[in-house]
């Protein structure tokens, strides 16, 4: 998440090298990285809790629908603000990164509604259920890049004037592989849950992790390669198989040492969402207030040190905050 906070402000200088952008049409960079790891990771996270958790009252899902509907709305409303103050500051973005109006926030409301449909269908619960949805609706979007021109009409320059939907095709486009990201990642994180009460779960999450990459270089070999742009099956793949690694390394690490997270890390992991939001207002002060683009390498350095202090700062101050309520 830090590293995801600093590359948002990083991109906008000189300074930062040009390979670790996202890119384009096809291929890896490490900002490619942080969008379907964001998606992914909170997934695995609801997943792993709520493996264990068997059917619900109609009252208790119809709660629990208005709770994530309500997210959901404040998400899309975020949406909105961020497409109102990049447009009022006159803020550099990329119409291929999205779309025109299309932002990152649209697409985890968009989701989160979606998912709270399924949950309420029972697809979006337990082992099986989410990651078969997932595959399913994979498989469709896959076929619909492939072979219905879908991935062509993304990577297009050319946009139809007039047309929401052909301003914002990036955006649009790649939500059913966001969706089917979510819901697989959801799938792992009760396969984890159930991987860590395994009496060797390192060697079994190997196991995972190896498939998950194979399943990655099998599909960038046989389908197409990676495109974030359009959320394709080997970006998906290769998002799980990149997060399942680090899940491995993180158990390893907690096998090897002291169980006690260290504070920074327990407040960026802990407030995600709110942290990536401050990161974003963050990054649209520093555009107000400065030139990145004429900004020097070492004048970029000083900047981005200071910026990533202060996320550290307010994620741990908000951390506190949040213990000392109880959430």
């Amino acid at each position: 998440m830090l590293t995801t906070c600093i590359c948002i402000l990083a991109v906008d200088f000189h300074a930062f090298p040009r390979r670790f952008a996202k890119t384009e049409t096809f291929g890896t960079g490490l900002m490619d990285v942080g969008v379907g790891s964001f998606v992914a990771t909170s997934a695995i996270t609801r997943g792993f809790r709520g493996a264990s958790r068997t059917g619900d009252a109609r009252a208790v899902k119809c709660s629990r629908f208005r709770r994530e509907a309500t997210r959901a709305a404040m998400l899309l409303l975020l949406g909105v603000l961020r497409l109102l103050s990049t447009r009022g500051v006159d803020y550099q973005s990329h119409a291929s990164e999205y779309g025109v109006h299309w932002n990152f926030f649209f697409t985890l409301g968009t989701l989160r509604l979606a998912v709270s449909v399924a949950e309420g269908l029972g697809a979006g619960r337990g082992l099986l259920a989410p990651g078969l949805v997932g595959m399913g609706i994979l498989a469709a979007h896959q076929y619909a890049l492939q072979r219905l021109g879908w991935l062509a009409w993304i990577h297009a320059e050319q946009r139809t004037l007039g047309s929401l939907l052909s301003a914002n095709k990036e955006g649009l486009g790649s939500l059913p592989g966001y969706l089917a990201l979510h819901l697989l990642s959801l799938s792992l994180g009760a396969g984890l849950r159930r991987t860590a009460a395994n009496a060797r779960p390192l060697a079994v999450g190997a196991a995972l992790a190896l498939a998950l990459q194979a399943a990655f270089l099998c599909s960038a070999a046989r389908l197409q390669p990676v495109s974030r742009r359009a959320c394709n099956a080997p970006y998906v793949a290769w998002t799980l198989a990149l997060n399942a690694q680090a899940v491995l390394g993180f158990a390893g690490g907690a096998a090897l040492a002291d169980n006690v997270l260290p504070a920074a890390l327990s407040a960026l992991s802990g407030r995600m969402l709110p942290v990536f939001l401050a990161a974003n207002l963050a990054t649209g002060a520093v555009n107000w207030g400065m030139d990145t683009l004429g900004a020097g390498d070492w004048t970029a350095r000083a900047v981005l040190a200071v910026y990533a202090s202060g996320i550290l700062l307010a994620a741990q101050a908000g951390w506190q905050v949040g213990r000392g309520a109880g959430t």
